[in-house]
């Protein structure tokens, strides 16, 4: 009877062990979809997961040099974040600006912020270095899936990446 019970015991713990894993998310899944890397701190601001196919669409537009240099950006830029943001913009306004903090990039780097209209095209909204406070600030006319690309300072300097206002590196 102890085998018996010890047997019953050692497979419970097993199979609990397991568990676990099943909870986790696909890996496969994790790939297709975009993790937001940025956040808005904006009342009523509403961030979401792209779907798929505009991830897809995405990945190609920040990927394809002729597309970041038709944007005006750097072609050393890297995806730092994208994510669909709806905000309502208030009556008899027509645009709304928005802080959007980047979470993995480093203070010095340069952050370009790019909105795909409604009729498909990308713009670009907001650019600048990030300070102490690691935002960037966008000026949106409408919302709808939103990236966030980051040059690394070193690359900015050595590319000659200047600041839109000030004109400084």
């Amino acid at each position: 009877m102890k085998k018996l019970c010890s047997a019953l015991l050692v497979m419970a713990l097993t199979v609990a062990m397991v568990l676990p894993v099943f909870a986790a998310p696909s890996p496969q899944a994790e790939a297709k979809t975009a993790k937001s890397n940025a956040t808005v701190a904006v009342a009523g601001a509403d961030v979401k997961v792209l779907a798929t196919d505009v991830h897809k669409e995405v990945i190609n537009v920040v990927t394809n040099p002729t597309h970041l240099t038709n944007l005006g950006v750097s072609t050393a830029a890297k995806l730092a974040a994208a994510f669909d943001l709806k905000i309502e913009i208030p009556a008899g306004q027509a645009s709304v600006s928005v802080p959007i903090k980047v979470n993995n990039a480093k203070v010095g780097d340069y952050a370009v912020i790019l909105h795909r209209k409604a009729d498909g095209q990308w713009e670009k909204v907001g650019e600048g270095f990030l300070a102490a406070d690691m935002t960037v600030v966008g000026t949106f006319t409408s919302f709808s899936p939103v990236a966030v690309m980051v040059v690394d300072a070193a690359q900015a300097s050595a590319a000659g990446v200047k600041a839109p206002k000030t004109g400084e590196f």
